[in-house]
């Protein structure tokens, strides 16, 4: 025998299949039974069992029985199956091919589902597969899939429920609204269910007016027509999702059709055509994508692709034809029309400028208007009628050159087109306060570049008068002194000294500019207002300050048209009337002569080269803060006199605080004031007069009659008079040094039994020093 088929060849597991055997003889030639044969089926190869009808006979003058509704109960690949003879002819048992038993559906699983979408419009086409076990599509699945909202509050319309066909439903006409953040779930009866990603549903695109210039030109006449160029920003966009779109402009207030007009595509970015790309009399989502500085009349469309936060700011320009929706004096709304953002090839949304653009036509109602310039090419150009450059400006357009060859326009052909920094426009012949203003933007950043040329009159010095002009395509020349629109001067970097005084000379620097350099002073604010320095236009300056105050400066370059200039940082110096003076006495111990009431010349003594006899030894005073950790704030050194007199000066920013006046000297104990002080610009204090005038009345009266000096013997300098001290000295004393040495306690320049004198009491009375 011989099985020869499995019906279908892949029986599902809860499905029946039909197994057909036929019988043979030795050489595998067909031949009919003689008697009626009983036949078995038998599982071979398979972890399952047969179920369902497994036998059946093969009638006497046959050679074919076919068994129907056989069922395998497991899933599983490779199964073979036996038929065997149970009575009847004797035949040999056979046995089929290898097969396999198919498991049904079990889940859902979503295809192509999109992240992103548009309130009230059709979400990009998805399907829904339902899934055997092993992730396979159970193609044999013909149920019903509903697709629900899962999270988010809103509405969803369109066909939510789809018989699968092959075990896939495919949804291409469900909406969602309002905006916000969804996931769906798709279902059917006895699979699990399956729940998609976020979706983000956006609003319907809107439109913001960052530049929306007032006319343009109505192109009835093909050699009269010229671009009209405005900036704009679009909202509600799928973030990061790349639109085609083609622009234009009508009267209606909304619109399902393409709107009238040729278009320019601008692009953000620069290629190799620059970032205008091309023209086009003729649009569509579904044709080509403009390129290759481009002059055409099949269907183009442009690309923008919206940032993260679902907007794209950037320019656009269409060119008004002859259509009666551009008729002189009509009033017309600037169209982006675009695709779904998701690769679609038919308009979906176009949105508008709340505002509109009044039609103004050469016969009638305008003028022509052009200009030489250095604005560098593709930059919009805009004409106002204030020299402020607010409100709407009268007309947009751009520098040349562009690189593209247009056909019409015959004015513009003519010595604009091409030529670098050349540009053109209209301006309408009700202008009654004249162009007063043309201004370069950037066609990257929309902002102002370069000096914009200004005339608050409307009357230029080469184009003449711009008030109320008579109508005509023979242009209004604006020469190039007219409107340079010079590239911004760069101010650079300017350096200075923060602080110093009175009569001080401080430099100044700045690097990093250009154009023509001009140093300023403000003695009101870093605003100005300011005055500039004669003579000082080079990069570096001296300043000389005759007055105590706070001024301030900074670096203007102007550019060689001087339309316009660029400030450095402002740099600000505080200039202190004279230095805060302190008029210091003190004594030193060991030093002092009664005999004198004075102290010794130590450092003559001490040979030391230069010095007085009026003069006793260097000290250090410091001021410290007056409240904990008392950090130094100033340091003067200076030669105390015989007299103890000594003149410090520190800044004059001293003046008006408190510090501790610190004494410290290279053998004496570190001896701090009572108290902070309160400078002035001229203070006094005396240790001299009382023990008390030290911190702790940390010092000993020298004469007997009252003069208090601060101790020495410290030459280690470790704030206490000690056996350490004693042992510098002792060496000192027993090598019979002389000169500048700290063992001299006494000042008289050597070291000997005098100076322990000096050592001696204060070692046995623990004398140190005391700190706040």
């Amino acid at each position: 025998m011989v099985i020869t088929n499995i019906t279908p060849a892949s029986p599902l597991v809860t499905g029946t299949f039909d197994v057909t055997i036929e019988a043979r003889d030795a050489s595998n030639i067909p031949q009919n039974v003689i008697s009626n044969t009983d036949i078995q089926l038998s599982v071979v190869t398979g972890t399952g069992t047969l179920v369902g009808t497994n036998t059946g006979t093969m009638n006497a003058g046959t050679n074919t029985l076919t068994i129907s509704g056989v069922n395998y109960n497991v899933a599983e690949n490779g199964v073979v199956i036996s038929a065997d003879r149970l009575n009847g002819d004797v035949l040999t048992s056979g046995s089929s091919a290898p097969f396999n038993v198919l498991a049904v559906a079990t889940q859902l699983s979503l295809l192509n589902f999109p992240t992103t979408g548009v309130v009230s419009t059709n979400l990009s086409t998805f399907t829904v597969q339902a899934l055997r076990p092993d992730n396979s599509v159970d193609v044999n699945y013909t149920g019903p899939i509903t697709i629900t909202i899962n999270s988010g509050s809103g509405t969803l319309s369109g066909t939510v429920t789809k018989n699968a066909f092959a075990g896939v439903a495919s949804f291409n006409d469900l909406q969602l609204n309002p905006a916000g953040t969804y996931t769906l779930e798709a279902s059917s009866p006895g699979l699990n269910p399956v729940i998609s990603g976020n979706l983000v549903i956006a609003n319907v695109p809107t439109i913001s007016e960052v530049i929306l210039p007032q006319y343009a030109v109505n192109g009835g006449v093909t050699g009269e027509r010229l671009q009209y160029v405005c900036r704009l920003q679009v909202q509600n966009l799928i973030p990061n999702a790349t639109y085609r779109y083609f622009t234009g402009a009508s009267t209606a207030t909304t619109l399902t059709t393409t709107a009238p007009g040729n278009f320019f595509a601008i692009n953000n970015t620069s290629g190799s055509n620059g970032y205008i790309v091309g023209q086009s009399s003729a649009k569509s989502a579904g044709g080509t994508l403009m390129g290759g500085d481009e002059f055409v009349t099949t269907n183009r469309y442009a690309e923008f692709t919206a940032d993260a936060n679902g907007e794209y700011t950037g320019w656009f320009s269409m060119v008004p034809t002859g259509n009666a929706v551009f008729a002189d004096g009509n009033d017309v709304y600037f169209y982006v029309q675009m695709n779904n953002g998701s690769g679609g090839t038919s308009l979906v949304h176009s949105v508008r400028t709340t505002n509109t653009i009044k039609m103004i036509v050469p016969s009638a109602t305008a003028r022509a208007v052009k200009g030489a310039s250095n604005a560098v090419a593709e930059n919009p150009v805009f004409l106002y009628d204030n020299t402020g450059g607010s409100g709407r400006p009268v007309y947009g357009t751009w520098a040349e050159s562009d690189g593209i060859s247009p056909n019409y326009t015959v004015w513009y052909n003519t010595g604009i087109n091409g030529v670098a920094g050349s540009w053109g426009a209209y301006i309408p012949t009700n202008l009654p306060n004249g162009i007063q203003r043309i201004e370069q933007r950037d066609i990257v950043s929309g902002n102002v570049l370069g000096c914009a040329a200004t005339d608050a009159d409307g009357i230029w010095a080469g184009a003449g008068n711009t008030v109320n002009p008579t109508n005509g395509i023979t242009p209004i020349d604006f020469s190039i002194t007219d409107a340079p629109l010079d590239a911004l001067p760069v101010a650079g970097t300017a350096s200075g000294p923060g602080s110093g005084n009175v009569n001080d000379v401080l430099s100044y620097s700045n690097a990093g500019f250009s154009g023509n350099l001009q140093w300023q002073v403000s003695t009101t604010s870093t605003t100005g207002p300011w005055s500039d320095i004669s003579g000082e236009t080079s990069a570096s300056m001296n300043y000389t300050f005759t007055t105590a105050g706070i001024f301030y400066f900074q670096c203007v370059s102007r550019s060689a048209s001087g339309y316009c200039e660029a400030a450095s940082n402002v740099i600000t110096t505080t200039i202190q009337s004279a230095n805060t003076v302190l008029n210091l006495s003190m004594m030193i111990q060991g030093f002092y002569d009664v005999n004198t009431s004075g102290m010794q010349p130590v450092l003559l003594n001490q040979s030391v080269g230069g010095a007085l006899s009026t003069e006793a030894d260097d000290i250090t005073v410091s001021l410290h803060d007056a409240v904990s950790p008392y950090n130094m704030a100033y340091t003067f050194s200076g030669r105390v006199g015989t007299n103890g007199q000594l003149v410090c000066n520190f800044p004059g920013s001293v003046a008006g605080n408190s510090y501790y006046i610190v004494l410290t000297h290279r053998n004496s104990l570190e001896t701090w004031s009572a108290n902070p002080i309160a400078f002035t610009a001229n203070t006094t204090y005396s240790f001299i007069t009382s023990a008390s005038q030290a911190y702790g009345s940390n010092q000993t009266d020298v004469s007997g009659t009252g003069v208090y000096a601060i101790y020495n013997g410290d030459v280690n300098q470790d704030d206490v008079v000690d056996g350490l001290d004693f042992n510098d000295w002792e060496t000192d004393n027993n090598n019979f040094a002389g000169g500048f040495v700290g063992t001299d306690f006494n000042g008289d320049g050597i070291v000997d039994g005098l100076d322990f004198l000096i050592w001696e009491p204060n070692n046995n009375s623990f004398v140190g020093a005391i700190l706040p």
